[in-house]
């Protein structure tokens, strides 16, 4: 499924943004494309990445068809870490952000000329901060 690529290879950018090729799950017209592209510069930027550790889960919550695209709403449950340069030259990166939470939003899906699908747009459904530390997410399937 769509979703379940895009997720995946969403992380994987977080984790090496030198290599993150938004045009993989995204048009390159579309807003999805042009946010993941700054997400991943500015991680490159600062030297920022996400580490190895689980970075949780999504559970999709609902599909709705529409004339010219597919709207997926989710729930993630965050557990990603974020690392930042070292705080000396030669050091171990340091930890910038370990916060759990969950955060659902609304994506849009449209078909390419290959039969496989891309996001077109994201939106956030969960007001910022609004479920820190708490998995309000249905369980893994």
């Amino acid at each position: 499924m769509a979703a379940s690529r895009f997720y995946d290879y969403y992380w994987q950018c977080l984790r090496k943004p030198a290599e993150c090729d938004a045009s993989v799950v995204s048009p390159a017209d579309s807003d999805a494309f042009r946010s993941l592209t700054k997400t991943a510069a500015d991680l490159v930027k600062g030297g920022f990445f996400v580490g190895a550790e689980d970075p949780g889960y999504m559970a999709i919550e609902s599909i709705e068809q529409s004339p010219d695209h597919v709207l997926v709403t989710s729930c993630w449950w965050l557990t990603a870490v974020l690392y930042g340069p070292p705080a000396a030259p030669g050091g171990e990166p340091l930890v910038q952000n370990d916060t759990h939470g969950s955060s659902r939003q609304a994506d849009q899906y449209v078909p390419r000329a290959d039969g496989s699908w891309a996001l077109r747009h994201s939106d956030t459904l969960t007001p910022a901060n609004a479920d820190v530390g708490v998995n309000t997410c249905p369980a893994k399937s």
